[in-house]
């Protein structure tokens, strides 16, 4: 690999953009690619991974294009090849080229689906717990732009559940404020609405990891376990409608209550258990019983809540009683 990283960012640029929007991809451009970041986004200049990144978002485009262009090719292949087969007759000269064509176009997506099979691969492994802050910001800039990409003709079930379990990792061991938001950002926006290979037992075990997390002396802790409670409330109380104890001393609830005001409802009781706990002793409440964490909770939840909708309209006297929170 050259030296000179002005020099490799050039080249880069020539292998990502092209005045043809549907320009495929040779075998040896994804071979040089691949060389190029295994061994480039690591590098200690921002400049140099930031330059990197734009256009990594132009190389998924070309390659997104490439691939619909040669899935447009090859079915109209197929259409002509089954209508004359269906008619019988002996193997033209057309009919020959055709399937020829069909086979490279064939060979030609699944090397173009091997490179992204490997770019998820390569990107998910690379979140390792400890990894270095470069390669933790550069690739989860990655990894936001190939789920920003994704389509059906790349496995995107996979990348999911890979992204999914990574980000979450990712949350509990990496301490740079940045790295988390943006590991937030892509879980809540991005991802399916469910965590993709999770069931409603491993989301009850989740949420109570995290709430008994939630009174940590430590600020990272319960940060973290704040943000485990915004994904959860985001993902299955306000999309999936799931209504969610925290524990069994506060899983009543009344026939008309809404899943999303249930579940903030249990954590203002929280919060007030422990504010009952700071007037009757302030050294034991900073010492066991910290309310960092369940403010940074309370603020996240009520983030994701649109004030205008009709959940809070419909519920106005019990929101007016979480403002003070917000």
């Amino acid at each position: 690999m050259h030296p000179d990283e002005n020099l490799r960012v050039d080249v880069l640029a020539l292998l990502c953009d092209t005045r043809a929007k549907t320009a495929d991809f040779s075998a040896g451009e994804l071979a040089t690619l691949r060389s190029f970041l295994c061994g480039s986004l690591d590098s200690q200049s921002p400049e140099f991974r930031q330059r990197i990144q734009a256009h990594l978002g132009k190389l998924l485009r070309r390659l997104r294009n490439a691939m619909y262009a040669d899935w447009r090719d090859l079915c109209s292949r197929k259409e002509y090849i089954d209508t004359a087969t269906s008619e019988g007759g002996a193997a033209t000269p057309k009919l020959l080229l055709m399937r020829s064509q069909a086979t490279d176009l064939t060979n030609s997506l699944a090397m173009k689906r091997d490179f992204m099979q490997w770019l998820c691969d390569e990107t998910v492994a690379a979140l390792f717990p400890g990894c270095s802050f470069q390669r933790a910001t550069s690739k989860l800039a990655l990894m936001q732009a190939i789920l920003l990409s994704q389509d059906p003709v790349t496995n995107a079930a996979e990348m999911d559940g890979a992204a999914a379990r990574t980000l979450l990792a990712l949350l509990g061991n990496n301490t740079h404020q940045p790295n988390r938001d943006a590991a937030l950002h892509m879980l809540v926006r991005y991802l399916p609405a469910e965590l993709p290979g999770t069931c409603m037992q491993d989301i009850h075990g989740l949420l109570g990891a995290a709430i008994a997390r939630l009174n940590d002396v430590r600020s990272h802790e319960s940060e973290t376990a704040a943000t485990i409670v915004r994904i959860v409330f985001a993902k299955y109380v306000l999309r999936s409608g799931v209504f969610l104890n925290l524990s069994d001393a506060h899983a009543l609830r009344s026939e008309n209550d809404d899943p999303a005001v249930f579940f903030i409802r249990q954590f203002v009781m929280l919060l007030k258990a422990i504010i009952d706990v700071a007037k009757s002793n302030l050294y034991r409440s900073s010492t066991t019983s910290p309310i960092h964490g369940l403010f940074r909770t309370l603020r996240g939840l009520l983030s994701e809540i649109d004030f205008t909708s009709e959940l809070v309209q419909s519920n106005l006297s019990v929101v007016r009683s979480f403002r003070v929170v917000h």
